[in-house]
């Protein structure tokens, strides 16, 4: 998987992810059809650092609701 070292925001990953889920890619020029891979790796990339750190996700979570 090509991975691009510059940051991609998670507002542009969740509207990657909406694009694609509701069929709007299919109108995308190509230009825009490889920024919107661009995007999609990235949440990928973001989603799985998220399952390798979920533990620690929840423990922090759990920990903040507890000092509420």
């Amino acid at each position: 998987m090509a991975t691009a070292r510059r940051g991609v925001s998670l507002r542009s990953q969740v509207a990657a992810l909406d694009s694609l889920l509701h069929g709007r890619s299919l109108t995308l020029s190509p230009a825009h059809r490889a920024l919107q891979k661009e995007h999609l790796e990235a949440a990928l990339r973001t989603l799985r650092w998220m399952e390798i750190h979920a533990p620690e996700i929840r423990r922090a979570m759990a920990s903040q609701e507890a000092d509420q």
